[in-house]
């Protein structure tokens, strides 16, 4: 069946190009791919390879000409091809040839069987369907199904590309929703390299969070890895080092202490920038900080923009305006006429709030909204009913891409979404007062606290069974009158499914 000296096609990896088959021994054969500079070694009963054979009528090259085939003749198991008056044995064709085109192979009678081709067409279409799910690429996520996280990252997930603002309280997740847009957008390709910009502190929390949780290995970037990367074999420079990765983290500190890193990074192509506790990024009409600054260049020319911080509006109007104009400067461009327009957001918001809920508006309301909507004719007929649900959608749609934020901001509160355990102060049920007071329950809680320390310090010294320590606690706790009992809990921990779900408003 081989014969060194042959032409191969690998129907595996027909990017290979033609192969010569170099050796034949018992039952494997090896193929040389010069092309690619791969030596394959196949069994000979089952190596997917297909000869490559042309018939009269197609185009052969090799060793500097080409011509139609007009006989092919065979001698010793080896085939001639002659044409034009010219002679080329199979094994001087040059390595590529239009060998892969379907109206090639067609005619060269190069053609897989039906049970293959219907195996082919059956994996394309169920691969299709997986990438056409919501959750392509959310699959194998190590996360809770919490419905308010679920929710932000499909809908920044499905803009083309994601600018977004992820500014839930503290404790509801922002990280997660975050790596699972990030997740997204790298399984759907339509992102593939992704810079995380972080403050020192919390490097190694977002790298084993994306770790543990999706699987993404990020590269931390310091001045050791620049200089490692940045120096080729013969210890001279080579390259950029922040393209030598794909996925990046980088903290503000290592890129102000290195002008010459920041323009490094500022050169490398990014497809999604994240940066987190970004109301750190402080900006004034007349000054910007270097972090701010560095942000700015890197969001006008990143596609994708994710800022993330729990306190949107620590820094003032102006400070938060300072962010979504990363976002949108051309949407943001002014800070006085976006402080005048925030004036008008909180009556918007009570009219949205109307209809929500489905109320009638009433007369001064409708004329707010007819002039927030003045020359659009189609909304101003909506206007005339807005009980009904789909003129209210169409409404608050409108309303939410022309006023306030738009959607570039997503706010989830722990009172809109529900289902967290209250948090009680320490100093509760110790008389009133903060620290414990002198005496009653304070005295008792601060008794008990204090034989849990000596006991957990007793067990450091000297090992004790567990149920002894146990013993230990709970006879301290009835002494004194305290029941023992857990912890109160602060709320959902990121990632973990709260108990109840209630989405909250954006």
């Amino acid at each position: 069946m081989f014969v060194p000296g042959q032409r191969w096609i690998s129907t595996a990896e027909p990017e290979l190009g033609l192969g010569t088959v170099l050796r034949v021994e018992g039952r494997g054969v090896q193929v040389l791919f010069a092309k690619a500079g791969v030596l394959r070694p196949y069994a000979v009963d089952s190596a997917p390879l297909v000869r490559a054979e042309f018939r009269a009528g197609q185009r052969v090259a090799g060793k500097g000409i080409a011509f139609l085939v007009e006989q092919v003749e065979i001698r010793e198991d080896l085939l001639i091809y002659r044409g034009e008056g010219r002679e080329l044995h199979e094994g001087q064709l040059d390595d590529e040839q239009s060998v892969s085109q379907a109206d090639d192979r067609l005619i060269g009678g190069r053609t897989d069987s039906v049970a293959q081709f219907e195996l082919r067409v059956e994996g394309l279409r169920r691969r299709a369907e997986a990438r056409r799910s919501p959750a392509w690429g959310l699959g194998a996520a190590r996360v809770g199904l919490v419905p308010h996280q679920l929710r932000v990252a499909g809908i920044a997930s499905a803009r083309r590309p994601p600018r977004v603002l992820l500014a839930d309280e503290v404790g509801l997740g922002k990280t997660i929703e975050a790596g699972m847009i990030v997740a997204r957008q790298l399984a759907t390709g339509r992102a593939s390299r992704v810079l995380l910009l972080l403050p020192d502190t919390l490097v190694y929390q977002w790298f084993v969070e994306l770790l543990r949780r999706f699987n993404l290995s990020f590269a931390i970037y310091d001045e050791e890895r620049c200089e490692a990367l940045s120096l080729s074999d013969e210890g001279e420079a080579s390259g950029n080092p922040f393209e030598d990765e794909q996925l990046v983290i980088a903290d503000f500190a290592f890129l102000e202490a290195n002008p010459k890193r920041a323009q490094q990074l500022l050169d490398a192509p990014w497809d999604l920038l994240v940066v987190d506790e970004a109301h750190h990024l402080a900006w004034t009409p007349e000054a910007a900080s270097p972090r701010y600054t560095l942000a700015e260049r890197l969001a006008a020319k990143t596609p994708g923009v994710i800022l993330l911080t729990a306190t949107p509006e620590q820094l003032g109007r102006s400070g938060h305006f300072a962010r979504l104009r990363l976002l949108g400067p051309q949407r943001y461009h002014d800070l006085d006429a976006y402080l005048a327009e925030a004036e008008r957001f909180q009556p918007l918001s009570q009219v949205a709030d109307k209809l929500l809920d489905g109320e009638a508006l009433s007369d001064a309301e409708l004329a707010m909204l007819r002039n927030a909507f003045a020359g659009d004719a189609a909304l101003e007929a909506r206007l005339a009913d807005t009980t009904r649900p789909e003129h209210a959608r169409e409404i608050l749609a409108a309303l939410i891409d022309r006023h306030g934020t738009g959607r570039a901001m997503f706010r989830n509160r722990r009172a809109g979404i529900g289902g967290f355990s209250p948090t009680v102060p320490p100093w509760e049920g110790a008389g009133g007062a903060r620290g414990g007071g002198g005496g009653g329950e304070g005295a008792r809680s601060r008794h008990v606290d204090h034989e849990a320390k000596r006991c957990f310090g007793r067990c450091l010294r000297k090992p004790r069974p567990l149920t002894s320590i146990l013993s230990s606690l709970l006879k301290a706790a009835a002494i004194h009158g305290r029941s023992p009992r857990a912890p109160e809990g602060r709320g959902s921990e990121r990632g973990r499914c709260a108990p109840a779900f209630i989405f909250g408003r954006q």
